[in-house]
């Protein structure tokens, strides 16, 4: 049995995150080197490229406070100052020092990337604010968003395992982001971020603005988000006082900090949920603004970082306005199951206590029972003198070689790699669940495993609005010369194929030969934007019933038909994405 799991502390997470070696994006790698290699590039050029990359813009304000914090008046948090003090050479060294290979196969680690574009979408929020209320200087503001996300980005560098303990307590136990901290680190994040901007000598200012800063209590920031959201329709707007009751300032550089970093966390899990629309109902109280407008600014702001961090495989702020609300989830481990909770996920990351090696169960025979070597016979082959008497020595010589070992055939798949890309999928869906941050990512997952793996041509995923009146297509691929099947919609009144398939469990295979026999029950709309004749169908469910739909097919141009490979693979693909719903369900 694995021993309790000890959360290391504050201390020890400083000493190991602090050495941590941080990658910068991958396009920003490319064109600094390119500069610097170039003998007319100038220092201003090299302070907007370092200003557009989060993790270079870090490196280098750090390098900058660590030589020149004690002699400067202030805080350097300007990057084009900072790179006019450091000077070419210095910037040059920094960047040989920070090659962006990222461990196994030189590739970055997706939530690596997610992290550090999560952390930019709060540093723009925070900028987006400014026009409607002043926090003082916005390189301050920025610098201070970046530092409050630098132990997650470093976290899934160094400590992935810690990492992705916190992210199953959130995502899958939906237990507090504090408390997940706390049990896991033994610390919570703000508290580590701040720990780390000391240790890199920036101003008190900054590390202030991170941790520490008088943060209004939830109750009063409850209070004029239902007030904003009461109003929502209305083009008034509710002010925030700048006191609250126990005359705390409610507004100051650190709860912008805060709040804006719990917004971009908020709204990478889902756009539409309670926790993210309260978060901007406060945001609109705070700025003095009507929430109708917060909302479009909140949009906008996340469709301009989606479009400069803009990196394929890693989920941009923008890509959540295209899920469709989540259904309400309770707690599922109570704070007195924290302890277990913690220990068993340890155990099976592989940093719970190693079991001792069992001994070896049998002991050795006696030498007088070992068999004599010497009195063993001889094995017969081809070079032994003592083969046989009659044996054709000619035959055996002669002899054709064995055919080689056939290779193994999957059905159904494009290739054994493909196989064993599906095979992985389904592990995980099945015995590593964390490994999604969102059910939308594995539906995504699904998708895109089913058009690489298999022959299917086009494949999409559809799910229930939250009215349950229509189903709607989410994500699709192989689409794009169908832009009527990839954005879809099929009413479920009056009745018709899906609402048979979405009252339980069903796949069907539509093809040539039964078109007639279901003539009157596909709809009219969905036969025109799918244009095909031979296609199949399958419906998924998780605890509350009915969540989606999957299609898939060969294409137009397809002369072979589907194969009943093909439909085993799509019906068991289904079935275990319905596996993986009913298991996120509490």
């Amino acid at each position: 049995m694995a021993s309790a799991f000890q959360a290391k502390g504050l201390q020890y997470w400083v000493s190991e995150l602090a050495q941590a070696v941080l990658p910068i994006l991958p396009g920003s790698a490319v064109e600094i080197r390119r500069l610097l290699e170039h003998p007319d590039t100038s220092l201003n050029q090299i302070g907007d490229l370092v200003a557009q990359d989060p993790v270079l813009r870090l490196h280098v304000l750090r390098a900058c406070n660590n030589q020149f914090a004690e002699k400067a008046a202030g805080t350097l948090s300007n990057p084009h100052h900072c790179v006019s003090m450091l000077g070419m050479d210095n910037i040059s060294a920094l960047v040989d020092s920070l090659k962006p290979d990222c461990g196994t196969n030189n590739r970055f680690e997706p939530r690596y990337l997610q992290a550090i574009i999560q952390s930019g979408h709060a540093a723009e929020l925070a900028l987006s604010w400014l026009p409607f209320r002043h926090q003082g200087n916005a390189d301050q503001l920025v610098l201070a968003c970046l530092l409050y996300g630098v132990p997650d980005w470093a976290m899934w560098r160094v400590a992935s395992n810690e990492a992705r303990m916190i992210d199953a307590l959130v995502q899958q136990q939906r237990v507090p982001v504090e408390e997940a901290e706390l049990a896991v680190l033994g610390c919570q994040r703000a508290e580590l971020a701040k720990a780390l901007a000391q240790h890199w000598h920036f101003s008190d200012q900054v590390c202030d603005a991170i941790y520490g800063a008088p943060i209004p209590s939830p109750a009063f920031l409850m209070r004029y988000a239902r007030l904003a959201q009461k109003h929502s329709n209305d083009a008034a707007s509710v002010r925030m006082p700048n006191k609250t009751e126990a005359g705390l300032l409610a507004h100051s550089q650190g709860f912008t900090v805060h709040l804006s970093n719990t917004l971009a966390q908020q709204s990478a899990r889902s756009w539409y949920s309670k926790p993210t629309l309260r978060c901007q109902a406060i945001v609109a109280a705070y700025l003095d603004q009507p929430l109708v407008r917060i909302l479009e600014l909140t949009k906008s702001v996340a469709l301009e970082t989606s479009r400069r961090f803009a990196i394929v495989g890693v989920q941009s702020p923008a890509e959540g306005l295209l899920w469709p609300q989540p259904s309400a989830q309770r707690r599922r481990i109570k704070p007195s199951q924290m302890d277990a909770a913690v220990t068993k996920m340890a155990s099976m990351l592989g940093q719970g206590s190693v079991p001792a090696k069992a001994p070896k169960s049998a002991t050795p025979a006696p030498p007088s029972q070992r068999p004599d070597p010497l009195n063993q016979p001889r094995a017969i082959g081809i070079k032994s003198e003592k083969l046989p008497d009659g044996l054709d020595h000619h035959a055996i010589r002669s002899a054709p070689k064995p055919a080689a070992k056939p290779a193994a055939v999957f059905p159904g798949f494009v290739s054994a790699e493909k196989y064993a890309d599906y095979e992985t999928l389904i592990n995980k869906l099945l015995h590593q669940p964390s490994a999604f941050s969102s059910e939308q990512e594995a539906l995504r997952s699904i998708t895109d495993c089913l058009y690489r793996c298999t022959e299917l041509e086009r494949v999409v995923v559809a799910v229930l609005n939250p009215e349950r009146s229509k189903l709607e297509a989410y994500y699709a691929q192989g689409c794009s010369e169908a832009p009527a099947l990839q954005r879809f919609t099929v009413q479920l009144q009056p009745p018709n194929l899906f609402t048979q398939l979405l009252r339980q469990p069903a796949a069907t295979w539509i093809s040539r030969e039964r078109q007639q026999q279901i003539e009157g029950v596909i709809p009219g709309q969905f036969r025109q934007a799918s244009q095909c004749e031979d296609f199949f169908l399958m419906s998924v469910f998780n605890q509350q019933g009915a969540y989606g739909l999957f299609y898939a097919d060969r294409g137009l141009t397809d002369r072979i038909g589907l194969s009943e490979a093909e439909y085993k693979i799509f019906k068991s693909t289904c079935a275990n994405c319905s596996k993986y719903l009913m298991a996120l369900q509490p």
